[in-house]
């Protein structure tokens, strides 16, 4: 009933919000975006931006969503749909010697947006640099790692380990880990870091090898605008580059009912899963270019973070009393941002989902886990607040003085705060709250900030909050390297996330579950003989501790585009990249937009400044070829890469032919302003004459005024009948 009511409120403001506000915004909107509409594309952030003067992702000074990862910056590889991994600035890698030796092969043509060469000198670079600068977040990891970089040429980079790791390719490609801490694109170019601190260095503007370069941060507007960078070294594998947007900018979204309005009214081109489903699902009555996009599950699950290294956190009969609290089933059915039935409540206790591709593998041994744990424990995943307040009985939680709260055994409240660090998700915080204080635990919601993970989670300043729960493996495809997030010391592989969040803290830890973890990283990912054994054992212990609470996982999101700018999106048939705008693959997205509506091509003639082979042109007809100083009437996008390339200019150079014709008329020209003057210097005579005539025959003023004027006259037109004759010969004079 309450969702209906809601469902109903917001729907009365968002016709109200299009028809008598049409541009109510705090942020940036259509109405005065800075540039083009037609040429732009609009993208919604739900977090609160804050750091607009820096871009530094060495040390978190910069935003995640302002797009500098998503467009500006590359990684080396990709891999995030299944499948083999899709090499982008690299040919390959090999290892050797036992896998302490890896070597990497650099792509040739790869350029930075300010021209320079992309190498491995980069790579080394920035290696050496991180692991010299021991404040750098990631640091230890590098230096417990690589013994040594070199590199052989510019196309190769070699690094020396200190231990075998099966997957250090991994540290160079979008979200696998490896040994890297970073969630965003870490290499940078040494022609520009080395020579600054990089512990102070803003990278202001970021140089990345991405397709778009920064055009303006705005604070004041909340915006970051992004320009296509016309040389990009890859837009030849991307034909009609020249028609993606021009324009890409990341703005904060304002409240949900403007946020919607804006959408419906074209003013920005996606709309996240967020924030209802049942309103959602009647954008497309109020404008027909408004179409959905299902997009697959990325794997993992959501649910409780949960601060293991804080009491009685750690311990881990509470964790379990505080998940008999959670009404998963109802949870599930009430998410107002999923599609009906796609939200499903989690029913294995490791905090790693059953959704992602690499756990299908063991299915049947997460039955049987889930069955042992019931038989030696009495516990499964349900809803039971008497198993909870049994389990709290069990630890001496009791309320003494009778407030409602339980106390610990030293007289400490179970009072905790949960960080609203998850957008419209209120109604969910209740409905844990309202369940948890029936058994006696008291939680309040504190409000977050803008970098609650970095202001709170990583130093471990926190209680609760919801969150992903695990890394779900659905970029990287490898039960290890899942498994592996919840490793003491962040695994072999020193992958930083969600699981355990208190980077450098105390957190949940298990020797034989280390000891498992580090037997999986030990050999390739296909080596199943070893890993299988090693990974049942490991979700035992995982569900077991359950060291963060999961409570739902879901079959896949939706999304709504607004089409009536760009098309080209994915479909559920041909779902060629991610449209989650957060992924840094979004550069890859973009660049396949069209615009939506029909482009009136014009068309320039200019001068082939060199001979130019055939080629296809924006309209899709071939031109050419085309020889030196030859005149080229082609479309004006075709025309201006040209002319930015030196290939074509607006003027046309003059053969040496051409070259003495105008010299010659240059030398005629100077005769006829010589001439000019001449002839102005005898009229300014003539004329002193005759005043000097008119002073001395005052007696006859008025006959010598008539004949000095029909004499002036007369000569005049003589010399007009000269100066004629004289510029007809001139012209009709050929160049010797």
């Amino acid at each position: 009933m309450n969702r209906t009511k809601n469902t109903c409120f917001l729907g009365l403001s968002l016709i109200l919000v299009l028809t008598l506000f049409p541009h109510c915004t705090s942020t940036v909107s259509a109405a005065v975006l800075p540039t083009p509409r037609e040429q732009t594309l609009v993208l919604d952030v739900n977090d609160a931006l804050s750091v607009y003067d820096s871009f530094n992702p060495l040390i978190w000074a910069y935003e995640f969503q302002s797009g500098q990862c998503q467009l500006s910056d590359e990684w080396d590889w990709y891999k995030v749909n299944r499948g083999e991994p899709k090499l982008w600035r690299i040919t390959g890698w090999e290892y050797s010697d036992g896998y302490t030796t890896f070597t990497m092969h650099i792509k040739k043509g790869v350029k930075w947006n300010d021209g320079q060469a992309y190498t491995s000198r980069d790579i080394a670079f920035t290696i050496n640099m991180i692991k010299n600068h021991t404040r750098i977040f990631g640091s230890d990891k590098f230096n417990a790692w690589i013994d040594s970089v070199e590199t052989p040429d510019d196309y190769t980079f070699v690094a020396h380990l200190k231990n075998p790791h099966p997957r250090f390719a991994d540290t160079f490609g979008m979200w696998m880990s490896g040994i890297n801490p970073y969630w965003w694109p870490w290499i940078v170019p040494e022609h520009i870091w080395k020579n600054v601190d990089p512990e102070k260095f803003t990278n202001n503007p970021p140089v990345g090898t991405g397709p778009y370069k920064l055009k303006e941060a705005n604070p004041t507007l909340q915006y970051f605008l992004w320009e296509r960078d016309e040389n990009y070294w890859a837009k030849d594998q991307f034909p009609g580059f020249e028609q993606s947007p021009k324009y890409v900018i990341s703005k904060v979204k304002g409240p949900v009912d403007v946020h919607i309005a804006e959408f419906v009214r074209g003013e920005s081109d996606v709309i996240r899963p967020a924030p209802n489903y049942d309103i959602l699902r009647t954008l497309p009555d109020l404008s027909p270019t408004i179409i959905f996009v299902p997009a697959p599950s990325e794997g993992g699950a959501a649910g409780v973070g949960v601060n293991t290294g804080k009491y009685p956190w750690t311990l881990r009969e509470f964790r379990w009393a505080l998940s008999y609290c959670i009404d998963r089933p109802r949870i599930a059915k009430l998410d107002p941002g999923a599609i009906p039935g796609y939200s499903l409540p989690v029913t294995f206790s490791a905090p790693c989902g059953t959704l992602s591709p690499e756990l299908e593998r063991y299915k049947d041994a997460i039955e049987d886990i889930k069955k042992k744990i019931e038989e030696e424990y009495g516990w499964k995943i349900e809803f039971n607040l008497e198993k909870a307040a049994e389990i709290l009985d069990s630890l001496d939680f009791k309320d003494t003085d009778g407030d409602g709260v339980r106390e610990t055994p030293n007289g400490t409240k179970l009072s905790f705060e949960i960080l609203a660090t998850v957008p419209d998700q209120e109604w969910e915080y209740r409905i844990i709250i309202e369940d948890c204080a029936k058994v006696g635990i008291h939680i309040e919601v504190k409000p977050s900030v803008a970098d609650w993970w970095r202001v709170y989670i990583y130093p471990g300043k926190y209680d609760l909050h919801l969150t992903g729960v695990s890394y779900g493996g659905g970029s990287t495809f490898d039960i290890a390297k899942t498994l592996e997030t919840y490793h003491s010391v962040r695994g072999p592989g020193g992958y930083c996330c969600w699981g355990q969040p208190d980077y450098g803290g105390t957190h949940w830890s298990n020797p034989r579950y280390d000891e498992l973890i580090e037997k999986m990283m030990s050999v390739s990912p296909d080596n199943y003989d070893v890993i299988d054994p090693a990974a049942k054992e490991a979700l035992y212990i995982l569900a077991l501790d359950m060291p963060q609470i999961p409570i739902t996982h879901n079959k896949g999101a939706m999304f709504v585009v607004n089409s009536a700018y760009w098309k080209g999106w994915p479909t559920t048939a041909n779902y060629y990249t991610e449209i989650r705008s957060w992924y840094e693959t979004l550069w890859y997205l973009v660049l396949n937009l069209r615009p939506a509506k029909a482009v009136e091509l014009t068309y320039l003639t200019v001068f082939a400044t060199t001979d130019i082979p055939a080629f296809t042109a924006t309209d899709k007809l071939t031109y050419g070829p085309f020889i030196k100083r030859e005149a080229m009437t082609i479309p004006k996008q075709d025309a201006e890469r040209m002319i930015l390339a030196g290939k074509a200019s607006y003027t046309s150079s003059v053969s040496p032919e051409i070259s003495a014709v105008a010299d010659a008329a240059t030398r005629d020209k100077a005769a006829i302003d010589a001439l000019g003057i001449l002839l102005h210097k005898m009229n300014s005579t003539m004329a002193g004459l005759s005043e000097d005539v008119s002073s001395t025959h005052h007696s006859v003023e008025a006959l010598a005024g008539q004949v000095s004027t029909l004499t002036s006259v007369a000569a005049v037109e003589g010399i007009a009948i000269v100066v004629v004759a004289v510029l007809a010969v001139l012209l009709r004079r050929k160049p010797t």
